[in-house]
């Protein structure tokens, strides 16, 4: 947020570059397009923030980052400036995206101490080294209304492929939908996990989810 406590909102898709380094403080509010809203800025693309350099989210727990649609009034004010016409849904935004090729023994990721609302994938995590194991952490996170909450996918068809996440502490609260046709094949989970990963969980609360 800057100094007048307005939200950060994302129109486009971004990348963070793997040269790249961004910081965000404490109880920062990013607001993403939605899909009705992207026509207003003449694209097709749903946004999402494709993190393959250094994303430096410096949260806590008393002041989490939140990630949210454009239309969630409830934290950082009526942002889009249309009171109750427009209200957040599940799918209104794609990802927060993390894309991992490093090798089995790097440093691996700790996220921590957010919140991600209404997104399509709350947060994708994956793992494009075949022959990596990878043991990223996600800590006090609150999945909230997505689609599908945290997905997490390692290389198909490629056993030396895996992940072995620690999920700990996190809320996974209403997320899902109800397929309203036959278009809607995904009808979304807390935790979504595909190929090889062996996730070790710890404390964690599901709630009101549709699946």
């Amino acid at each position: 947020e800057d100094l007048n406590n307005l939200p950060f909102v994302v129109v486009t898709p971004v990348e963070i570059s793997t040269a790249a380094s961004i910081t965000v403080n404490e109880g920062s509010v990013i607001k993403l397009f939605t899909k009705t809203d992207a026509p207003l800025i003449a694209t097709a693309a749903i946004t999402r923030i494709n993190v393959l350099g250094t994303f430096n989210l410096i949260s806590t727990a008393q002041n989490p980052i939140i990630f949210t649609s454009y239309h969630d009034d409830s934290v950082g004010g009526d942002t889009n400036g249309d009171g109750a016409v427009t209200i957040p849904q599940p799918a209104d935004w794609d990802t927060l995206y993390y894309k991992d090729a490093n090798a089995t023994g790097v440093t691996n990721l700790t996220i921590q101490y957010l919140e991600v609302r209404y997104g399509t994938n709350g947060i994708f995590y994956e793992l494009t080294n075949a022959s990596a194991v990878r043991q990223p952490t996600f800590r006090s996170i609150v999945f909230d209304t997505n689609k599908n909450g945290l997905r997490l996918k390692a290389v198909p068809n490629q056993p030396a492929s895996r992940m072995v996440p620690t999920i700990d502490s996190c809320s996974f609260f209403n997320n899902g939908i109800i397929p309203q046709d036959k278009t809607q094949t995904e009808p979304g989970v807390p935790i979504f996990l595909e190929n090889v990963v062996q996730p070790v969980y710890l404390n964690n609360t599901f709630t009101g989810n549709l699946h």
